[in-house]
């Protein structure tokens, strides 16, 4: 019966839910190979490629000896530097727009400009395409911490909790799971999740993830729990910024109500408890319609002046913890 229903999928009705990636017909297939690379720290699938210089889907992207799309990081004993460590995953690291147009080094600028001469501000970009909170939690434990930042700056989005390999990248550099390479399996799996998303969300992926009782909450929380105890007991303040995801939403007029504001205040809360300085960045971008901040009615992904809004929403609450 099993074989007679996997032939059947298979001949007619392929399942698509998380299908195994054909390497050489897979999704902008040069962008993943040209600007990232399997992980060299344990626990993470890949990283961003370090040392490029290149221009791919009209980005010009340049990463340090780190693989950060920054400047190398100064000598830690350079007088007066104040170093920021920020983690996240595409709407920090700044797809779609050019080099220093990203809202972490807007920031750095910003910061540098309000405390003067006497200091060299610095703000590491740790953000990668595609990362979930788990992947960001092994960077901070792996390469932000190490370098003994003075502040760390959390960039969470509402698909931060995809800890499965469900993002592009995710899929691409993952080691396939052995129950993908049967259609009868990865349709039950469907239909599990399929379940989950409507018991939890009413349909809705985003709310599904951040019920307090879903399955996939769950596995946040020890993760959020794990980054405040290591920011903690390396004595280094946290601060967060929950990123709005406006797709959907009228992209000719500013945004009347936030179809996720529950969920931001969800967020906002949980991090609140562990300590995290947290910053609705919805009503700053809801101001302006989605035209003016987000680069298409499918692409959640920030324009320049979206960054810049961001970066200058932060550099209050970040200089309030640095002075």
């Amino acid at each position: 019966m099993f074989v007679a229903a996997e032939l059947a999928l298979r001949w007619f009705s392929p399942v698509s839910y998380r299908k195994p990636l054909d390497e050489s017909a897979s999704e902008r297939h040069d962008w993943k190979n040209r600007v990232h690379q399997p992980g060299s720290v344990p626990g993470l699938a890949y990283e961003l490629a370090a040392s490029i210089d290149t221009t791919v889907e009209g980005m010009h992207i340049v990463t340090n000896s780190l693989g950060l799309r920054c400047d190398e990081p100064l000598d830690r004993e350079t007088p007066g530097l104040v170093r920021i460590a920020l983690l996240g995953d595409s709407m920090a690291f700044g797809y779609g727009v050019q080099q220093n147009e990203d809202f972490p080094a807007r920031m750095e600028h910003e910061l540098q400009a309000a405390l003067g001469d006497e200091h060299t501000v610095e703000v590491l970009n740790f953000a990668v395409s595609g990362y979930s909170i788990a992947d960001e939690l092994v960077m901070l434990r792996e390469c932000a911490l190490p370098l003994h930042p003075d502040l760390v700056v959390l960039a969470y989005c509402l698909n931060d909790p995809e800890i499965d390999a469900v993002q592009p990248l995710q899929a691409y550099f993952r080691d396939t799971e052995w129950w993908q390479h049967s259609h009868v399996l990865r349709f039950i799996r469907s239909r599990i999740h399929g379940r989950r998303i409507m018991k939890y969300g009413g349909g809705d992926t985003w709310r599904a993830l951040h019920h307090l009782d879903g399955p996939y909450w769950c596995e946040v929380e020890p993760l959020l729990d794990e980054f405040a105890r290591m920011c903690g007991a390396s004595g280094v303040p946290l601060v967060a910024i929950v990123l709005p995801l406006l797709t959907g939403e009228p992209f000719d007029a500013p945004v009347e109500a936030y179809r996720y504001a529950r969920e931001h205040e969800f967020v906002s809360r949980e991090l609140g408890k562990r300590g995290f300085d947290t910053l609705d960045a919805a009503p700053l971008l809801g101001a302006y319609p989605p035209h003016a901040t987000i680069l298409a009615p499918n692409d959640i992904h920030l324009t320049p002046l979206g960054h810049d809004l961001v970066a200058r929403a932060l550099c209050p609450k970040v200089l309030a913890h640095l002075r």
